[in-house]
């Protein structure tokens, strides 16, 4: 199974919270852009030096590799001097940072490049800033280093922190690329090898630039509100220059989908195997089903069952939801004295999720209908189980980026209960599914990469303690699922986005 690693992230401002929900969406490998001042939640009344910027490079140094630890990815840290906010005596700096790209916890330099709008109010000559650039640039020529190259977003000064007005004459169009160009000459200066380059917050106005007149890779950050790009965009992108160059960070969609599509079909698979460890022993023999909520048994002659006659034959309306939720059926021969016994069995569940992920809206409907098969003991039960699950819904974004989109998933569940006193027992089931996902554009372009999704769930069910009548009853039942999911397949586009 193919995971994502995002190539660009600030995670280091991120709560533990946000990294293990990261590690359960796919993510195998992180970078961390370290050395930005803004990101770290601090005020700054000063300009920052040597040593505050030192400290801004090794608190995310060591949270990657507790991290690492905790949850699972594979973190890695990108240094240097961000020229976003201004930092005194740099010079300093660009002599302690090889000691840094030397160590095998930092995976590039960065993130760096020209900016004119200075966080904090501050303001920060750009000659000087391309002096800071050069040298950095050299560095990461010297030492075979990637550079990960900020490219500046125009910002309103209104709303920008400082209320600085740095834009001047340019116009939003033209600004991103005006200063590209100009830190691609300070960057050609220091010898530095586009193979080396990342070129990062491309956006609709300097995508064609970096594929045309460029040979660095294209990075695109999504999901950040200061850059709202629609993946609808990306995917025009991918069509039009092919994605050899292409990196991805950080995308919201396929990330909100499967984590809600893999919530709900493991809070389905595991109420409906809840339900079946729970049912009374021993289980009643021959065939028990039921169609649309109408109860049928082996005992009872069909043509005298009205109400599953009317049904089945459609005399009375059955919705989805009672069609799925409704009809069940079990089958359990009749068994030797002492023996085990055998039981067939089958039943569905269909749920309902909407949300929102950023500036990305998606709702969405889950069936998911289960066939199985167990034996059963006075104090145990085991089995497992079959499921197949159908997902469908929609997503809206902005900038009419909007589409349909699906998962099909077929999941294999071995479950099993051990019963602790006649009235308390333990259960639990682990499964893995695959399947596919579909991404279908509102120009019509459909992507099917491949999904997948592992769950583990576990409980405790029963009487604890009886009181009669008189008295108090408590029943106690605790699961604790979790799913892991990732996309990816032939198509480069599907391989590349799928952060999840």
């Amino acid at each position: 199974m193919d995971r994502f690693i995002d190539c660009h992230n600030h995670l280091h401002g991120f709560s533990f919270d946000d990294w293990e929900l990261q590690s359960m969406c796919g993510m195998v490998g992180s970078v961390l852009s370290c050395g930005n001042p803004h990101v770290h939640r601090e005020i700054w009344k000063r300009a920052p030096g040597p040593e505050d910027v030192r400290r801004l490079w090794e608190s995310p140094l060591r949270m990657a590799e507790a991290a690492e630890a905790k949850h699972h990815i594979r973190a890695k840290c990108a240094v240097g001097v961000s020229s976003m906010t201004r930092v005194d005596e740099w010079e300093r700096l660009i002599d302690a940072l090889p000691g840094y790209l030397e160590s095998q916890r930092v995976a590039a330099l960065g993130e760096v490049g020209l900016d004119p709008g200075q966080y904090f109010g501050f303001s920060w000559d750009l000659e000087e800033q391309a002096k800071c650039l050069e040298a950095q640039a050299r560095l990461a020529a010297e030492l075979k280093k990637p550079l990960i190259l900020h490219t500046p977003t125009y910002k309103n000064p209104k709303e920008f922190l400082g209320g600085v007005d740095t834009q001047g004459d340019i116009s939003p169009e033209e600004f991103r690329l005006h200063y590209l160009k100009m830190d691609l000459e300070v960057i050609d200066a220091a010898g530095l090898d586009h193979s080396l380059l990342v070129i990062d917050h491309v956006d609709a106005t300097i995508v064609d630039f970096v594929h045309e007149e460029t040979g660095a890779w294209c990075a695109t950050s999504l999901g950040s509100r200061l850059r709202p790009i629609p993946p609808a965009a990306v995917v025009e992108w991918v069509r039009r220059h092919g994605a050899g160059r292409m990196m991805l960070n950080s995308d919201p969609l396929p990330a909100a989908w499967h984590l809600r599509f893999g919530r709900t079909v493991s809070q389905q698979v595991a109420d409906a195997l809840q339900d079946r460890l729970s049912s009374p022993a021993p289980l009643e023999t021959g065939l028990q089903l039921t169609l649309a909520g109408e109860g049928f048994t082996s005992d009872t002659p069909l043509a005298e069952n009205q109400g599953l006659l009317s049904k089945a034959l459609g005399f009375d309306s059955v919705t989805p939801q009672l069609l799925v939720e409704g009809s069940s059926f079990s089958f359990a021969p009749q068994g030797e004295g002492g023996a085990p016994q055998f039981a067939l069995w089958g039943q569905g569940a269909l749920s309902s999720f909407s949300g929102e992920e950023d500036d990305v809206s998606l709702d969405g409907d889950v069936t998911t209908l289960l066939v199985g098969a167990d034996w059963s003991a006075t104090r145990w039960q085991a089995g497992a189980a079959l499921s197949h699950s159908w997902g469908n819904g929609s997503y809206d974004g902005e900038d009419d980026a909007d589409g349909e989109i699906s998962t099909s998933l077929t999941g294999l569940f071995p479950y099993g209960r051990y019963a602790l006193t006649p009235r308390l027992g333990l259960w639990a089931t682990a499964g893995y599914g695959w399947g596919q996902l579909s991404l279908k554009l509102d120009d019509g372009e459909e992507y099917k990469p491949d999904t997948t999704m592992a769950m583990v769930a576990l409980g405790m069910d029963g009487l604890l303690l009886d009181g009669g009548s008189k008295g108090v009853s408590l029943n106690a039942s605790a699961d604790l699922p979790s799913m892991d999911g990732a996309a990816s397949n032939g198509q480069q586009f599907a391989k590349e986005k799928t952060n999840i």
